[in-house]
């Protein structure tokens, strides 16, 4: 990507407002389980994702998406009222909008949902009042036989990757599964030598005396069973975008193939480099 393509994404309900309530299932839950699943797939393929809840406030609300300046804006709701299927909403009058709709439409009849088709949404404030591209999706009713499409959190995250996986076909650019997967594998096989040293003063006396060879003898030999952590912790605080934002040499290098993100970095170099994180 020439660009980096920012998307807004709004958990529907939030709070004391959980919408939709039926055979254990909760929208609000529901809601945030699949636009996060999204959010992260979508940044493993450098996008810029914020996030927000609907305020019970519209004009609040679309005064958010309007002030925020992304590219797309995404609603993610789930429903109830007895029926069945997938449906999304866009301004009938916005061809684009109508397109992302169809892209994400695609990729949720491709794990198993029906649709019940791109609907108009010029009645919805935070579409018909809202600048940027907008658009509102329902993945499933949480009340009739459709909720087993979407009854366990897996299954919810499936609509998650097929709403990023719509995304990315609308803006062009090619779903990559082994991303995330390539991530994980390296990050079990990960190791810090230097903070390893820096977290554990005996390992690093003990090397110094010829005790061991290194830091990673001393943790392929003892540390693994002692508990010892190879890599650094994550902050709470740690933003993806942020990190990637605050450090343009590291986002040259996960687009380079350096890295496989910035978290990647940040776990083998970034801490010790008292690298900003969060803005």
């Amino acid at each position: 990507m020439n660009k980096l393509i920012t998307v807004l994404i709004i958990f529907g309900h939030g709070g004391n407002d959980v919408g939709a309530v039926a055979n254990g299932l909760c929208e609000r839950d529901i809601n945030i389980i699949q636009g996060k699943e999204c959010g992260r797939v979508l940044q493993e393929h450098g996008f810029i994702v914020k996030y927000d809840t609907l305020n019970s406030d519209v004009n609040a609300e679309v005064n958010i998406i309007n002030n925020v300046n992304a590219d797309v804006t995404v609603n993610i709701h789930n429903n109830a009222g007895g029926g069945d299927g997938f449906e999304a909403f866009c301004f009938s009058r916005n061809n684009k909008a109508k397109n992302l709709c169809q892209c994400i439409e695609k990729e949720v009849i491709a794990i198993g949902q029906n649709s019940r088709g791109i609907k108009n949404g010029d009645k919805l404030a935070v579409i018909r009042k809202t600048t940027p591209l907008t658009i509102l999706v329902e993945g499933a009713f949480l009340d009739s036989n459709d909720r087993f499409i979407i009854d366990t959190i897996d299954k919810q995250k499936n609509f998650g990757v097929a709403y990023a996986k719509g995304i990315l076909n609308y803006f062009g650019v090619q779903y990559n599964s082994k991303k995330s997967e390539s991530f994980n594998v390296c990050a079990s096989e990960l190791f810090n030598e230097k903070w390893y040293l820096w977290a554990n003063p005996d390992v690093y006396d003990s090397v110094n005396h010829g005790g061991f060879e290194s830091g990673h003898d001393h943790y392929i030999r003892c540390g693994k069973h002692e508990g010892r952590k190879s890599l650094p912790p994550v902050p709470r605080e740690y933003n993806e975008n942020d990190y990637l934002m605050l450090n343009p040499d590291v986002l040259n290098a996960v687009n380079d193939g350096a890295f496989t993100s910035g978290i990647h970095h940040y776990l083998l170099h970034g801490f010790m480099e008292n690298r900003r994180y969060c803005k």
